[in-house]
């Protein structure tokens, strides 16, 4: 009866069919509550990747219109706004990769925030000697 229990409740905690808590209180009577915590579990799980998944599209979404910006001389490559995007591009798509375990692209985005750090500091430098 419980391993029946804890099937039913993965395969409607991965249908996403709990929108409220009604059907939930419908398995409550048969379940224990530890089955209902994996439940939660498994649902929070979900919205964790799908906020990983925003994250790392604002990060690109950042990143390539910085070089679109820069490329069509909208913003200049040493101005604090393209380095910023770059920066913020770069935390994005490096925590999208860490959580996905993609150890080189994320490599290359802890290169690229290095950068992108590295210019901000000369910018706040040449702006207090100036």
């Amino acid at each position: 009866m419980i391993e029946l229990c804890y099937l039913n409740l993965i395969f409607v905690a991965n249908l996403d069919i709990f929108v409220s808590d009604a059907p939930l209180a419908q398995w409550t009577e048969q379940c224990s509550s530890k089955a209902l915590m994996w439940v939660r579990f498994l649902q929070g799980a979900q919205y964790m990747e799908i906020f990983i998944q925003i994250v790392g599209w604002i990060g690109a979404f950042l990143i390539v219109l910085a070089y679109f910006l820069v490329s069509y001389t909208s913003v200049q490559s040493s101005s604090r706004v393209y380095q910023l995007m770059n920066l913020v591009g770069a935390i994005g798509i490096g925590i999208n990769t860490f959580y996905q375990e993609a150890w080189p692209s994320f490599s290359i985005q802890i290169v690229w925030g290095i950068i992108a750090i590295i210019a901000l500091v000369k910018s706040v430098r040449w702006i207090r000697s100036a």
